[in-house]
């Protein structure tokens, strides 16, 4: 096992999708959660942050496919 050195978005992203493992967050839902609802940014901010995070986990050795996209739908974790 890895440390990764997350930032707080990485790491926000990854314990909500670790904490309910197969259930999908749109980008909407994951916005509010994470940057809240008065966030007035793009959503494809999630996609930025997950890529990012998908990047850490696979360098670090471990399977960025953990992280999955749905398509039309948004995010879950395996």
């Amino acid at each position: 096992m890895h440390e990764l050195p997350l930032t707080a978005v990485e790491f926000s992203l990854a314990k909500v999708l670790m904490l309910k493992k197969g259930r999908v967050y749109t980008r909407e839902e994951l916005l509010d959660i994470i940057w809240g609802q008065d966030f007035t940014g793009e959503s494809r901010t999630v996609d930025v942050h997950i890529k990012n995070l998908r990047k850490k986990i696979r360098d670090a050795g471990g399977p960025p496919e953990i992280i999955r996209s749905v398509r039309g739908v948004g995010y879950t974790c395996e």
